[in-house]
């Protein structure tokens, strides 16, 4: 038995209508548009006519094929039809069922039109046969043919092809043969093949002209059986069988072991081994089929195998018949076998695409669909496992669309993933938009995140494509998996391609079917929400449907309005106006109008409304109703009467208003554009003269000082896009110059450009001058409050701000920046102590409305100290007598009380003074007596007379009175001083062993005396009175013994420590005292130097020791400071005033007292006691001096005027009679210029000492005195 490919040919006519691809690739054609319209002939060498040919019955016969490059013959079958089609096969048999299939396939439906032509070259004719007409689709009596004009018919790209080979064929007289196109009359495109060959006396062509139209279209859209037929070409091949029923044995051809996916070797020939590769479900139905012939004994079976070497299942279709021996016994079937799979799966694709048609346009749910597809796309490829995925609204993720025989944690994982460049197949073909093949998902890079997902739910490959919507947009991805390793058929992917189009419908179908429906229910919501109304109803009026603000509008509810028509609700005035609008409409006057109509509402208001109306046309363009869109206008109508009242008030306004409102533009002249009728009150010009500026502009009306600067103001801000104000001055028509106040803003256009200015204008001239007024009012305040030496405040009683002046820091150190006046702050300053007193006082005076209120207190500085104050205010009221504020100042009264204390100090100074010499005179007179009668009695008794004692103790008490008197005296400073420059160092070095015999042994004295220290000007004796006085307080301090300390040093006391210590400030000598003894407590350091006071007991001292010196140190116009520590020691340090002289001058007195002199001398003694007189003139007699004697001035200044001779004048200094010792003085020495005077008394008043000190020159012995100082006083004065 041959096994060789099968070449297939079908003629009709003689002429080739189609070959196989085996015939093909016998022939060597490239095509098969190559070799249709060539003859029997052309093929075979055998002539047709000797072959005996019956319609309907195959002929076995032997041809022999040329065209090829060496002639071979092959066995062929032939089979000829009724419709006189040929049937070759080149094989050696082929049953006649099978033939005759082929042959009553859709072919029969296609006619092949041949026609003949002729043409002569010596002539040029061309004759046609009618059948050439009619391929050439032209009328035999309207078209003469010719080659020039069959030129005309041939297709322009196919013209000039054609006329080269007639050319040549003419030319050469060669054979003719080409396919071309012809253009028909009514532009239809046809496929010819023109053939000829030349007579047999060469001088005519002989052509004819084959219509391979319907044969080109028949190639495109033949039905199931050419197809399978072109599948076979395409394969290659089809196999044959043959099974033995004697030997049960099967043989195959080596095509049908090809169709197993085996080799032909590996075929054993056994029933059972054939069987192994159909599925079961199949087995059955292909034993019965084989069981069960057809009428000609045909078998014909379609069964589904397991393909041996890739395990793919195909479908197969087995045609067979039976052969039979002599006896009638089966004993043998031959048959052939063709692989349908292709076939299968165009009518499993046909019917998956025609019942998803059907599901998409039946409008199934899309879900559904998509199962469908799945399922079916899984039958149509076995063994696979089909998915959709859907993309998100963004188109960035993938989305669970179908996959029901995938694990749902694969579904789940996948969910929701970005697609990208490596997400796998279906996330890479959605990204990249075309599709995406991966055989081996495990090593695939794409899948290098995901492979462990795959495999694990045993997914091997996976081949996705991505699915498109009519704007290209990839909407969702179609993938195939598989369990294995598996690259995909050609078919396969052209399955899916063809799938993705249809999910793409169903998607797309979806998708706007779901926006229509979100369309329609939004405009259903929008109807419906719409805040205005909408109403439609028919041509006559009656509501068809409103919406919720329509129903509002007028009251009704939607069910009660279709009841009426529009006419029922319309205003009775606007009903005849709205009809005519609406006929007009129906007249086709006009498509819509807009209506201004008053409606009736349910509760009877009326409701202003305007209507857009437009006409709506059925498809027969017939008035179908009316639309209503409705705007409520019945706010609009009030607020435009509001407006229209507005209007009138704000024209009565202007009109009404003091100032000018104006509007105009901005340009040097200021040009008006507007003004109100003010202008002319606050200018003198009427409106019209500066609008446009007619007569005048208004910059010319600004004063020439202020246009400058008013411009630039208004510039800045309009520039800023801001609101200004600006003050000037305008000169006024008749020439008075008034201030304006002006407040303006720019108008700019949509684009922001500048247009106009519009503001308001009004005389401020009374402000201004009012504004002066409280300028310098304020003013002549700050002055007030920096002139006056009190802190100024202001409280408010409203807001409780506080306002003070600067003095608060010139006063009391207090700066606003630190310290915010607020009235806590101000109560927080008041001592504790008096705090609660002063602010009731206070809030008492404002809450019985008092006129004014003040208080004494103590206010804390900035440095913690107190100052005693006075604090003044007066309330302030408002029209309604309700208190707004309160003014008032702060005295700080410190410095006066200080003074006052002072005054009162130096009163009391005045008054011991005072009494101090009222008395000093008269019992410092006695106590001259008494000390000097005891002293002469003393000296004049035994020493071991009892008498003696008690004449010294006379003279003891004198001294000690006189000492009191003194001591009183130095306190009130009333002693005459006689200052020298003394060496403070040198006096106490001649003073040391007086003060060491005075402390006794229990106190060591110390001294550390100043190397270079200044001289001092003061009364020597007074200083060691003084420093004899303080050693001797301090040895009381130190019952027990201790050191006292007396040091020297110069000081600089500086302007600020002399201020507040009473001192004039500069050089000072300072003289320090200190001792360790107990101390004074801090509450007796103020009392310390005041007279009679004391802590020690009675028969301690006088309590004048300290009084005496703190007075000394005072008149000798120099300080005394006291530093003292309970338990420690005291410090007194005497600052006396530094001499103007150096130091090489001092009037130091000599170490030793001056021992008393006599003398000759004639001496006058002026007196006005009479017992110091005698006293006087006794002890200067017993002296050795001569004495005349005078009671008074007037006595004395007789004897001064006599002749009398008079060495020296000792004279009192307080006497009655007019003429006192200073003055007598005077007197004689304007006398006696040579005369020396002593003076003499136990009080001096200011005769002859002035500021505590002695005048230059004057000698004074002051009583009481002894014989010695006065001996001693005499001699000097002589001397």
């Amino acid at each position: 038995m041959n096994h060789q490919p099968q070449a297939v040919f079908i003629f009709q006519d003689e002429v080739l209508l189609t070959a196989n691809s085996e015939a093909l690739r016998l022939i060597k054609a490239q095509s098969e548009c190559d070799i249709l319209g060539l003859s029997f002939s052309d093929f075979f060498d055998e002539p047709l006519d000797n072959i005996n040919l019956t319609p309907e019955l195959s002929i076995q016969s032997p041809l022999t094929l040329i065209g090829v490059n060496q002639a071979q013959r092959y066995p062929a079958t032939l089979v000829l039809d009724k419709s006189n089609k040929l049937l070759v096969i080149l094989s050696s048999q082929i049953q006649p069922g099978v033939a005759q299939r082929w042959l009553s396939s859709d072919l029969d439906s296609s006619s092949t039109l041949i026609g003949h032509w002729i043409y002569n070259p010596p002539t040029t004719n061309l004759w046609w046969e009618s059948q050439t007409y009619e391929i050439f689709a032209q009328s035999a009596a309207q078209f003469l043919p010719s080659i020039t004009s069959m030129l005309q018919l041939v297709h322009p790209d196919d013209k000039q092809q054609v006329e080269n080979a007639f050319t040549q064929a003419i030319a050469q007289q060669n054979k003719l043969d080409i396919c071309h196109r012809v253009i028909t009359a009514d532009g239809e495109i046809r496929f010819i093949r023109q053939r000829a060959t030349w007579g047999s006396e060469n001088n005519e062509l002989l052509g004819t002209v084959l219509d391979l139209t319907d044969i080109k279209q028949h190639i495109s859209h033949s039905d199931y059986k050419l197809r399978l037929m072109d599948e076979t070409q395409r394969i290659g091949h089809m196999g044959s069988w043959e099974f033995d029923l004697l030997k049960n044995k099967v043989t195959w051809s080596e095509q049908t072991a090809e169709l197993f996916g085996m080799r032909l070797a590996e075929f054993d020939g056994t029933i059972e081994s054939y069987q192994q590769f159909i599925l079961p479900d199949d087995k059955t139905n292909l034993d019965l089929t084989r069981s069960k012939p057809n009428n000609s004994g045909i078998i014909e079976a379609e069964y589904r195998i397991t393909r041996n070497n890739d395990g793919a299942i195909r479908w197969l279709f087995e045609c067979g018949k039976s052969i039979f021996n002599a006896s009638g016994q089966e004993i043998r079937r031959l048959g052939m076998i063709i692989d349908i799979t292709e076939r299968k799966r165009l009518e499993l694709i046909q019917r998956l695409e025609s019942s998803m048609v059907e599901a998409v346009a039946s409008s199934l749910a899309l879900q559904q669909i998509m199962e469908q597809i799945v399922l079916g796309i899984e039958e149509i490829i076995p063994n696979t496992i089909a998915s959709i995925l859907l993309l998100d609204e963004e188109g960035k993720r993938l989305l669970h669309g179908s996959a029901p025989h995938l694990p749902n944690s694969y579904n789940d994982a996948i969910h929701g993933e970005l697609i990208g460049p490596q997400t796998g197949s279906c996330g890479t073909a959605a990204y990249l938009k075309k599709p995406v093949i991966v055989s081996d998902i495990e090593h695939d890079p794409l899948w290098a995140n995901y492979y462990g997902l795959a495999l694990a739910c045993n997914l091997r490959a996976c081949w996705s494509h991505p699915i498109f919507d009519e704007k290209q947009k990839v909407i969702a991805t179609f993938a195939v998996y598989h369990n294995t390793i598996k690259t995909p058929e050609p078919e396969q992917l052209d399955t899916i391609e063809r799938i993705t189009k249809i999910i793409a419908i169903a998607i797309c179908k979806q998708r706007d079917e779901e926006r229509i429906r979100r369309s329609e229910s939004r405009f259903r919501e929008a109807f419906q929400d719409a805040a205005t109304g909408v109403a439609i109803t028919t041509i006559d009026g009656r509501f068809l449907e409103c919406n919720q603000a329509y129903c509002e509008m007028l009251g009704y509810s939607a069910e009660e309005l279709t009841q009426l028509t529009f006419q029922q609700v319309t205003h009775p005035d606007d009903k005849k106006q709205n009809q005519q609008e609406i006929s007009e409409i129906l007249l086709g006057l006009h498509d819509s109008c807009i209506i201004e109509k008053r409606y009736i509402s349910k509760s009877g208001e009326t409701v202003w409304a305007r209507l857009s109306v437009t006409l709506q046309r059925d498809d027969h363009d017939q008035p179908l109703h009316l639309i209503a869109i409705t705007e409520n206008t019945t706010e609009n109508k009030l607020a435009e009467s509001k407006r229209d009242e507005a209007e009138r008030s704000l024209t009565q306004l202007l009109k009404n208003l003091p100032g000018v409102a104006y509007r105009c533009r901005f340009d040097e002249q200021w040009t008006m554009i507007y003004v109100s009728e003010a202008f002319y009150r606050l200018t003198g010009y009427d409106a019209e003269d500066v609008i446009g500026n007619q007569r005048i502009d208004f910059a010319s009306i600004i004063h020439p000082d202020d246009r400058q600067e008013m411009y630039l103001q208004t510039l800045n801000a309009i520039e800023k896009n801001q609101p200004f104000q600006v003050e000037y001055r305008i000169i006024r028509k008749d020439g008075g110059v008034r201030w304006f106040w002006e407040q303006g803003n720019g108008v700019r256009d949509l684009n922001g450009e500048l247009q106009t200015i519009e503001g308001y204008m009004t005389d401020i001239t009374l402000q201004k001058l009012a504004d002066a007024n409280i300028r310098e009012s304020e003013q002549r305040f700050q002055i007030l409050s920096k002139a006056t030496n009190d802190a100024i405040w202001d409280w408010n009683l409203i807001t409780d701000e506080l306002w003070w002046s600067d003095n608060f820091e010139t006063l009391f150190g207090i700066y606003a920046e630190e310290s915010k006046p607020s009235f806590n702050g101000w109560e927080n300053r008041v001592h504790p102590d008096e705090r609660n007193r002063v602010v009731n006082n206070l809030k008492r005076a404002v809450e019985e409305n008092q006129q004014s209120w003040s208080d004494n207190y103590k206010f804390r500085r900035h440095d913690g100290s107190y100052a005693d104050v006075i604090d003044r205010g007066y309330v302030i009221y408002n029209s309604a007598n309700e208190p707004i504020r309160m003014v008032g100042g702060i005295t700080d009264i410190s410095e006066r009380l200080e003074i006052e204390e002072k005054l009162r100090q130096s009163q009391r100074l005045e008054a011991v003074g005072q009494l101090t010499g009222g008395v000093a005179h008269d019992f410092n007179n006695l106590l001259t007596v008494i000390v000097g009668n005891a002293e002469i009695i003393t000296e004049s008794l035994p020493a071991d007379s009892n008498l003696r004692g008690l004449s010294q103790m006379v003279q003891e008490a004198a001294n000690r009175g006189a000492d009191l008197i003194g001591s009183l005296l130095a306190f009130a400073r009333r002693q005459p001083l006689d200052p020298k420059n003394i060496d403070a160092n040198q006096l106490l070095k001649n003073f040391q062993s007086l003060l060491s015999r005075s402390l006794g042994e229990a106190i060591q004295l110390e001294m550390a005396l100043e190397p270079d220290i200044w001289l001092a000007q003061v009364d020597p004796g007074q200083l060691e009175n003084a420093l004899l006085n303080l050693a001797l307080n301090a040895k009381d301090a130190m019952p027990s013994g201790g050191r006292l300390l007396i040091e020297t040093l110069n000081v600089l006391l500086s302007e600020d420590y002399a201020a507040q210590h009473d001192v004039t400030a500069g050089d000072y000598i300072v003289i320090g005292v200190s001792d360790t003894g107990i101390g004074i407590a801090p509450e007796n350091l103020d009392k310390v130097f005041e007279p009679f006071y004391t802590t020690k007991s009675k028969d301690k001292g006088t309590g004048l020791g300290l009084a005496m010196v703190y007075g000394f140190a005072r008149q000798s116009l120099g300080h005394i400071n006291i530093y003292s520590e309970r338990g420690q020691g005291t410090t007194i340090r005497l600052y006396l005033p530094r001499s103007p002289v150096e130091i090489s001058t001092a009037d130091n007195p000599p170490a030793l007292p001056i021992q008393p002199k006599t003398g000759k001398e004639h001496i006058l003694v002026v007196e006005d006691d009479d017992l110091v007189r005698s006293y006087v003139i006794s002890q200067l007699e017993f002296i050795g001096y001569q004495v005349i004697s005078a009671s008074n001035g007037q006595e004395a200044m007789e004897i001064i005027q006599s002749d009398a001779h008079i060495d020296l004048l000792f004279t009192d200094v307080v006497m009655p009679g007019g003429i006192s010792g200073r003055d007598l003085s005077d007197k004689a020495q304007r006398i006696r210029p040579q005369l020396k005077v002593l003076f003499t008394s136990g009080y001096t008043e200011n005769s002859i000492v002035h500021h505590g000190r002695l005048d230059p020159g004057v000698m004074l012995l002051s009583k009481p005195y002894s014989r010695d100082e006065l001996s001693t006083k005499i001699r000097q004065a002589l001397d």
